[in-house]
Protein backbone atom coordinates (compact mmCIF):
# COMPACT_ATOMS: atom_id res chain seq x y z
CA UNK A 1 0.00 0.00 0.00
CA UNK A 2 1.61 3.29 -0.85
CA UNK A 3 -0.48 6.51 0.30
CA UNK A 4 0.44 9.73 -1.53
CA UNK A 5 -1.06 12.97 -0.10
CA UNK A 6 -3.56 15.16 -2.30
CA UNK A 7 -1.04 18.12 -2.57
CA UNK A 8 1.67 15.73 -4.21
CA UNK A 9 -0.48 14.47 -6.90
CA UNK A 10 -1.24 17.71 -7.62
CA UNK A 11 2.62 18.48 -8.24
CA UNK A 12 2.43 15.58 -10.29
CA UNK A 13 0.18 16.75 -12.28
CA UNK A 14 1.55 20.16 -12.72
CA UNK A 15 5.08 18.80 -13.13
CA UNK A 16 3.43 16.73 -16.52
CA UNK A 17 2.03 19.62 -18.14
CA UNK A 18 5.53 21.31 -17.43
CA UNK A 19 7.14 18.88 -19.61
CA UNK A 20 4.43 18.92 -22.11
CA UNK A 21 2.64 15.62 -21.02
CA UNK A 22 -0.86 15.01 -20.94
CA UNK A 23 -2.64 15.75 -17.50
CA UNK A 24 -6.08 14.12 -17.54
CA UNK A 25 -7.82 12.26 -14.92
CA UNK A 26 -11.00 10.30 -14.66
CA UNK A 27 -12.36 10.26 -11.73
CA UNK A 28 -15.37 7.06 -10.83
CA UNK A 29 -17.10 5.65 -8.20
CA UNK A 30 -16.33 2.15 -6.81
CA UNK A 31 -18.76 0.78 -4.84
CA UNK A 32 -21.40 3.69 -5.02
CA UNK A 33 -22.45 6.70 -5.83
CA UNK A 34 -22.19 9.74 -3.89
CA UNK A 35 -18.78 9.03 -2.69
CA UNK A 36 -16.94 12.05 -3.24
CA UNK A 37 -15.91 12.21 -7.18
CA UNK A 38 -16.67 15.96 -7.52
CA UNK A 39 -15.17 16.33 -3.58
CA UNK A 40 -12.01 14.97 -4.56
CA UNK A 41 -11.75 16.90 -8.04
CA UNK A 42 -11.84 19.71 -6.69
CA UNK A 43 -9.92 19.42 -3.75
CA UNK A 44 -7.32 18.44 -6.01
CA UNK A 45 -8.32 21.81 -7.59
CA UNK A 46 -7.69 23.10 -4.72
CA UNK A 47 -4.58 21.94 -4.25
CA UNK A 48 -3.26 22.83 -7.73
CA UNK A 49 -4.15 26.29 -7.58
CA UNK A 50 -2.09 26.98 -4.33
CA UNK A 51 0.78 25.49 -6.35
CA UNK A 52 0.29 27.47 -9.04
CA UNK A 53 -1.22 30.56 -7.49
CA UNK A 54 -4.55 30.52 -8.80
CA UNK A 55 -7.64 31.91 -7.52
CA UNK A 56 -9.72 28.67 -6.69
CA UNK A 57 -12.95 29.22 -8.53
CA UNK A 58 -15.83 26.70 -8.98
CA UNK A 59 -17.86 28.90 -11.52
CA UNK A 60 -14.56 29.36 -13.46
CA UNK A 61 -13.08 25.57 -13.19
CA UNK A 62 -16.08 23.85 -13.38
CA UNK A 63 -18.03 23.14 -16.81
CA UNK A 64 -21.03 20.94 -16.52
CA UNK A 65 -21.85 20.99 -20.50
CA UNK A 66 -18.90 21.58 -22.40
CA UNK A 67 -19.86 23.22 -25.97
CA UNK A 68 -17.84 24.75 -28.25
CA UNK A 69 -18.57 28.65 -26.59
CA UNK A 70 -17.36 27.31 -22.94
CA UNK A 71 -14.31 25.24 -24.25
CA UNK A 72 -12.96 28.55 -25.63
CA UNK A 73 -14.55 30.66 -23.05
CA UNK A 74 -12.82 28.22 -19.62
CA UNK A 75 -9.58 27.32 -21.63
CA UNK A 76 -7.93 29.00 -24.22
CA UNK A 77 -7.36 32.01 -22.42
CA UNK A 78 -5.68 30.01 -18.75
CA UNK A 79 -2.56 30.09 -17.67
CA UNK A 80 -0.86 26.28 -18.62
CA UNK A 81 -1.73 24.05 -15.43
CA UNK A 82 -5.08 25.42 -15.17
CA UNK A 83 -7.23 22.83 -13.96
CA UNK A 84 -10.64 21.83 -15.75
CA UNK A 85 -13.27 19.49 -13.97
CA UNK A 86 -15.87 18.28 -16.74
CA UNK A 87 -18.49 17.08 -13.69
CA UNK A 88 -20.87 13.82 -14.83
CA UNK A 89 -18.93 14.04 -17.89
CA UNK A 90 -21.01 10.74 -19.12
CA UNK A 91 -23.18 13.42 -19.87
CA UNK A 92 -21.04 14.31 -22.99
CA UNK A 93 -19.15 11.30 -23.36
CA UNK A 94 -21.26 8.45 -22.74
CA UNK A 95 -20.30 5.56 -25.17
CA UNK A 96 -23.86 4.81 -26.85
CA UNK A 97 -24.27 8.81 -27.36
CA UNK A 98 -20.81 9.04 -29.22
CA UNK A 99 -22.23 10.14 -32.46
CA UNK A 100 -24.13 13.13 -30.96
CA UNK A 101 -22.62 16.55 -31.61
CA UNK A 102 -22.11 16.94 -28.06
CA UNK A 103 -19.60 14.33 -27.98
CA UNK A 104 -17.22 15.89 -30.76
CA UNK A 105 -17.33 18.97 -28.76
CA UNK A 106 -15.83 17.22 -26.06
CA UNK A 107 -13.28 15.87 -28.19
CA UNK A 108 -13.09 19.88 -29.17
CA UNK A 109 -13.08 19.91 -25.28
CA UNK A 110 -10.30 17.50 -24.63
CA UNK A 111 -7.84 18.38 -27.78
CA UNK A 112 -7.85 22.51 -26.52
CA UNK A 113 -6.91 21.28 -22.83
CA UNK A 114 -4.32 19.38 -23.88
CA UNK A 115 -2.71 21.75 -26.27
CA UNK A 116 -2.78 24.67 -23.94
CA UNK A 117 -1.49 22.55 -21.31
CA UNK A 118 -4.30 22.16 -18.75
CA UNK A 119 -4.88 19.29 -15.93
CA UNK A 120 -8.59 17.65 -16.95
CA UNK A 121 -10.84 16.08 -14.69
CA UNK A 122 -13.51 14.22 -15.91
CA UNK A 123 -16.14 13.03 -13.46
CA UNK A 124 -18.32 9.70 -13.99
CA UNK A 125 -20.00 7.20 -11.78
CA UNK A 126 -18.55 4.25 -13.97
CA UNK A 127 -15.35 4.19 -15.87
CA UNK A 128 -16.48 1.60 -18.68
CA UNK A 129 -18.70 3.31 -19.29
CA UNK A 130 -17.23 6.29 -21.41
CA UNK A 131 -16.48 6.05 -24.87
CA UNK A 132 -13.23 4.11 -25.66
CA UNK A 133 -11.73 7.03 -27.29
CA UNK A 134 -12.13 9.13 -23.84
CA UNK A 135 -10.84 5.96 -21.93
CA UNK A 136 -7.38 5.84 -23.90
CA UNK A 137 -6.96 9.30 -23.35
CA UNK A 138 -6.44 9.54 -19.84
CA UNK A 139 -3.40 9.08 -18.02
CA UNK A 140 -4.86 8.71 -14.58
CA UNK A 141 -8.28 6.49 -13.33
CA UNK A 142 -8.69 7.09 -9.80
CA UNK A 143 -11.48 5.21 -8.12
CA UNK A 144 -13.93 6.18 -4.66
CA UNK A 145 -13.87 3.13 -3.37
CA UNK A 146 -15.13 4.75 0.12
CA UNK A 147 -15.62 8.63 1.18
CA UNK A 148 -12.18 10.20 1.93
CA UNK A 149 -10.54 7.00 0.13
CA UNK A 150 -9.30 7.03 -3.91
CA UNK A 151 -7.21 4.49 -5.70
CA UNK A 152 -5.13 5.84 -8.52
CA UNK A 153 -4.16 3.40 -11.58
CA UNK A 154 -2.27 4.21 -14.46
CA UNK A 155 -2.52 2.57 -17.93
CA UNK A 156 0.09 -0.19 -18.59
CA UNK A 157 3.20 0.72 -20.95
CA UNK A 158 2.60 -2.57 -23.17
CA UNK A 159 2.39 -0.96 -26.34
CA UNK A 160 0.66 -4.35 -27.91
CA UNK A 161 -2.13 -3.99 -25.14
CA UNK A 162 -5.43 -3.91 -26.61
CA UNK A 163 -6.94 -2.82 -23.43
CA UNK A 164 -3.93 -0.84 -21.48
CA UNK A 165 -6.33 -0.76 -17.90
CA UNK A 166 -6.43 -4.43 -18.26
CA UNK A 167 -10.44 -4.65 -17.57
CA UNK A 168 -10.19 -8.58 -17.83
CA UNK A 169 -7.03 -9.19 -15.79
CA UNK A 170 -7.78 -6.92 -12.84
CA UNK A 171 -11.93 -8.52 -12.62
CA UNK A 172 -10.01 -12.18 -12.41
CA UNK A 173 -7.69 -11.13 -9.69
CA UNK A 174 -10.50 -9.28 -7.75
CA UNK A 175 -12.93 -12.05 -8.49
CA UNK A 176 -10.05 -15.03 -6.88
CA UNK A 177 -9.12 -12.41 -3.92
CA UNK A 178 -12.68 -11.57 -2.65
CA UNK A 179 -15.02 -13.93 -1.87
CA UNK A 180 -17.55 -11.71 -0.51
CA UNK A 181 -18.42 -9.61 -3.97
CA UNK A 182 -20.12 -6.66 -1.25
CA UNK A 183 -16.90 -6.35 0.64
CA UNK A 184 -15.85 -3.14 0.06
CA UNK A 185 -12.54 -3.55 2.13
CA UNK A 186 -11.69 -6.67 0.28
CA UNK A 187 -11.83 -5.54 -2.41
CA UNK A 188 -9.67 -2.28 -1.90
CA UNK A 189 -7.16 -5.00 -0.92
CA UNK A 190 -7.46 -6.13 -4.46
CA UNK A 191 -7.19 -3.57 -6.67
CA UNK A 192 -3.80 -2.81 -4.64
CA UNK A 193 -2.30 -6.24 -6.34
CA UNK A 194 -3.54 -5.17 -9.55
CA UNK A 195 -0.46 -4.55 -12.17
CA UNK A 196 -1.44 -0.85 -12.13
CA UNK A 197 -1.85 0.21 -9.17
CA UNK A 198 -0.04 3.25 -8.15
CA UNK A 199 -0.90 4.49 -4.57
CA UNK A 200 -4.18 5.87 -2.85
CA UNK A 201 -5.26 9.15 -1.38
CA UNK A 202 -6.94 10.05 1.21
CA UNK A 203 -9.17 13.47 1.43
CA UNK A 204 -11.38 14.78 3.03
CA UNK A 205 -15.21 15.84 3.17
CA UNK A 206 -16.19 19.13 1.12
CA UNK A 207 -16.32 22.27 3.09
CA UNK A 208 -19.59 23.62 3.52
CA UNK A 209 -19.75 26.61 1.47
CA UNK A 210 -18.07 25.16 -1.24
CA UNK A 211 -20.30 22.26 -1.68
CA UNK A 212 -23.79 24.66 -1.73
CA UNK A 213 -22.02 26.88 -4.50
CA UNK A 214 -21.50 23.46 -6.38
CA UNK A 215 -24.91 21.66 -5.74
CA UNK A 216 -26.42 25.40 -6.50
CA UNK A 217 -24.54 25.34 -9.98
CA UNK A 218 -24.79 21.31 -10.38
CA UNK A 219 -28.53 21.99 -10.48
CA UNK A 220 -28.79 24.80 -12.48
CA UNK A 221 -26.56 23.41 -15.31
CA UNK A 222 -28.94 19.95 -14.89
CA UNK A 223 -32.08 21.53 -15.50
CA UNK A 224 -30.96 23.34 -18.80
CA UNK A 225 -29.61 19.75 -20.29
CA UNK A 226 -32.87 18.99 -19.10
CA UNK A 227 -34.43 21.23 -21.45
CA UNK A 228 -32.19 21.11 -24.11
CA UNK A 229 -32.80 17.12 -24.30
CA UNK A 230 -36.76 17.80 -23.83
CA UNK A 231 -36.93 20.50 -26.66
CA UNK A 232 -35.18 17.76 -29.04
CA UNK A 233 -37.21 14.95 -27.97
CA UNK A 234 -40.67 16.49 -27.92
CA UNK A 235 -40.16 19.42 -29.89
CA UNK A 236 -43.50 21.10 -30.53
CA UNK A 237 -45.00 18.74 -27.62
CA UNK A 238 -42.36 19.98 -25.08
CA UNK A 239 -43.46 23.30 -24.20
CA UNK A 240 -47.28 22.10 -23.92
CA UNK A 241 -46.18 19.40 -21.54
CA UNK A 242 -44.50 21.65 -19.51
CA UNK A 243 -47.20 23.92 -19.21
CA UNK A 244 -49.77 21.14 -18.12
CA UNK A 245 -47.41 19.88 -15.62
CA UNK A 246 -47.01 23.35 -14.07
CA UNK A 247 -50.73 23.54 -13.59
CA UNK A 248 -50.42 20.22 -11.80
CA UNK A 249 -47.89 21.18 -9.61
CA UNK A 250 -49.63 24.34 -8.57
CA UNK A 251 -52.95 22.59 -8.25
CA UNK A 252 -51.15 20.21 -5.76
CA UNK A 253 -48.93 22.50 -4.40
CA UNK A 254 -45.09 22.59 -5.39
CA UNK A 255 -44.44 21.21 -1.47
CA UNK A 256 -45.86 18.14 -2.73
CA UNK A 257 -43.83 15.11 -4.04
CA UNK A 258 -43.89 14.01 -7.45
CA UNK A 259 -46.08 10.67 -6.66
CA UNK A 260 -49.12 13.39 -5.51
CA UNK A 261 -48.43 15.15 -8.61
CA UNK A 262 -48.14 12.12 -10.93
CA UNK A 263 -51.24 10.90 -9.44
CA UNK A 264 -53.39 13.79 -10.05
CA UNK A 265 -51.56 13.87 -13.68
CA UNK A 266 -52.37 10.49 -14.50
CA UNK A 267 -56.12 10.66 -13.55
CA UNK A 268 -56.56 13.45 -16.15
CA UNK A 269 -54.24 11.29 -18.83
CA UNK A 270 -57.17 8.46 -18.69
CA UNK A 271 -59.31 11.05 -18.96
CA UNK A 272 -57.69 12.88 -21.33
CA UNK A 273 -56.41 9.85 -23.70
CA UNK A 274 -60.28 8.77 -24.97
CA UNK A 275 -61.70 7.69 -27.69
CA UNK A 276 -60.48 10.02 -30.08
CA UNK A 277 -58.40 11.81 -28.43
CA UNK A 278 -54.71 12.47 -28.29
CA UNK A 279 -52.06 10.93 -26.62
CA UNK A 280 -49.15 12.66 -27.90
CA UNK A 281 -48.81 15.43 -25.21
CA UNK A 282 -50.41 13.39 -22.62
CA UNK A 283 -48.26 10.67 -22.68
CA UNK A 284 -45.13 13.22 -22.64
CA UNK A 285 -46.18 15.07 -19.73
CA UNK A 286 -46.04 11.52 -17.56
CA UNK A 287 -42.52 10.67 -19.29
CA UNK A 288 -41.21 14.19 -18.34
CA UNK A 289 -42.42 13.83 -14.72
CA UNK A 290 -40.40 10.31 -14.34
CA UNK A 291 -37.69 12.00 -15.32
CA UNK A 292 -37.83 14.51 -13.23
CA UNK A 293 -38.51 12.43 -10.21
CA UNK A 294 -35.85 9.54 -11.22
CA UNK A 295 -33.20 12.58 -11.79
CA UNK A 296 -33.84 14.06 -8.31
CA UNK A 297 -35.35 17.16 -9.18
CA UNK A 298 -38.06 18.73 -6.80
CA UNK A 299 -41.14 20.33 -7.98
CA UNK A 300 -39.95 23.69 -6.97
CA UNK A 301 -36.67 23.18 -8.82
CA UNK A 302 -39.10 22.50 -11.79
CA UNK A 303 -40.52 25.95 -11.44
CA UNK A 304 -37.74 27.34 -11.63
CA UNK A 305 -37.22 25.65 -15.30
CA UNK A 306 -40.33 27.34 -16.86
CA UNK A 307 -38.32 30.62 -15.98
CA UNK A 308 -36.20 29.81 -18.52
CA UNK A 309 -36.90 31.74 -21.78
CA UNK A 310 -38.51 29.59 -24.44
CA UNK A 311 -36.26 28.44 -27.12
CA UNK A 312 -38.93 27.13 -29.94
CA UNK A 313 -41.58 29.00 -31.40
CA UNK A 314 -44.74 30.09 -29.65
CA UNK A 315 -47.14 27.65 -29.35
CA UNK A 316 -49.93 29.73 -29.96
CA UNK A 317 -48.26 30.59 -33.42
CA UNK A 318 -48.47 26.95 -34.46
CA UNK A 319 -52.29 26.10 -33.71
CA UNK A 320 -53.20 26.97 -37.29
CA UNK A 321 -51.19 24.29 -38.09
CA UNK A 322 -53.88 21.88 -36.71
CA UNK A 323 -51.16 19.75 -35.55
CA UNK A 324 -52.74 18.25 -32.39
CA UNK A 325 -48.68 18.11 -30.99
CA UNK A 326 -48.68 22.01 -31.51
CA UNK A 327 -51.95 22.68 -29.25
CA UNK A 328 -51.78 25.57 -26.95
CA UNK A 329 -50.84 24.81 -23.46
CA UNK A 330 -53.14 27.17 -21.87
CA UNK A 331 -56.12 25.28 -24.26
CA UNK A 332 -55.38 22.01 -22.56
CA UNK A 333 -55.33 23.84 -19.06
CA UNK A 334 -58.42 24.93 -19.30
CA UNK A 335 -60.03 21.72 -20.08
CA UNK A 336 -58.13 19.93 -17.23
CA UNK A 337 -59.43 23.03 -14.76
CA UNK A 338 -62.77 22.65 -16.32
CA UNK A 339 -62.93 18.61 -15.79
CA UNK A 340 -61.01 18.53 -12.02
CA UNK A 341 -64.22 21.09 -11.38
CA UNK A 342 -66.63 18.65 -12.61
CA UNK A 343 -65.35 15.90 -10.93
CA UNK A 344 -65.02 18.49 -7.07
CA UNK A 345 -68.81 19.02 -7.88
CA UNK A 346 -69.52 15.53 -8.06
CA UNK A 347 -67.06 14.53 -5.28
CA UNK A 348 -65.32 12.76 -7.19
CA UNK A 349 -61.62 13.62 -6.81
CA UNK A 350 -59.86 13.53 -10.02
CA UNK A 351 -56.74 14.77 -8.56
Amino acid sequence: MQVKAMSSFAQDLCERVDNNFDAVVIVESGSHKGTGKSTFSMEEEQEISKIRGFKFDIPEMTVFDPTSEKIVERVKYKPMAYPVNIDEAGKVAYKRNWNKEYQKDLVIFLNVCRKHGKIIFLNHPTFWELDTGIRDIADYRVTIMRRGLAIVRGKIANPEAKDKWIKEETDKLIKEMVHDQMNVDATINALRKTPNYLFEIHFPKMDEKLYSVYESMSKEAELESFYAAGQNKYRLGFEAALGVIKYFVQLTGSKQSWVDIARALNNWITFRTGVGRSTFIPQSCKDIVQQLEVNGYTPTEFEKLLQKPAKVKPLVELTALKEDIAINAGAMVAEVEIEYNNNKNTNKSCC
